[in-house]
């Protein structure tokens, strides 16, 4: 994994709204830059959270799929712990989750330096969705490091 060119962050979405990171996923799409790495806030409830996205999800940001609130909420509250259980039963994310990591397998090995699965969590950005969508990844706690790969429903 090469270090970033620079990390987005919550202060540059407040001031300049989510086109820094979209002119960031489309060169690198476009092969002309890093992957974009982007570094969440650092609540008191949160760890720092250095995260990107698969190749399939920066499409999605560039022909801009509505997935500008689950970035925001991202960038805002980092990596609070894993599910408790909650109102939903995360367990119907869990199946979605698995063919994603799958499918993704390169990209995770080399985004999040491991060769096993064995040390990554899964996990899930959670925002206002009435339909119940997610978008769901790998986290590896050594790294404080994530890769979300699509998106699932519950």
């Amino acid at each position: 994994m090469a270090f970033p060119e620079q990390y987005h962050t919550l202060q540059e979405y407040l001031t300049q709204g989510i086109n820094p990171f979209i002119k960031h996923a489309k060169a690198y799409l476009e092969g002309g830059r890093t992957v974009p790495v982007s570094r969440s806030n650092v609540p008191h409830h949160a760890t720092k959270l250095d995260f990107t996205f698969s190749t399939e999800l920066l499409e999605r940001f560039v022909a801009k799929a509505a997935l500008e609130k689950p970035y925001e909420v991202a960038l805002k509250y980092g990596f609070r712990g894993h599910s408790a259980g909650g109102r939903n039963d995360d367990s119907s994310l869990l199946l979605p989750t698995e063919r994603l990591i799958q499918q993704f397998l390169p990209e995770i090995s080399a985004d999040l330096q491991v060769e096993g699965l064995d040390a990554l969590r899964k996990i899930k950005i959670v925002w206002h969705n009435i339909r119940g969508r997610r978008v769901v990844g790998v986290y590896n706690p050594e790294l404080n490091r994530a890769i979300f790969l699509g998106i699932a429903q519950y």
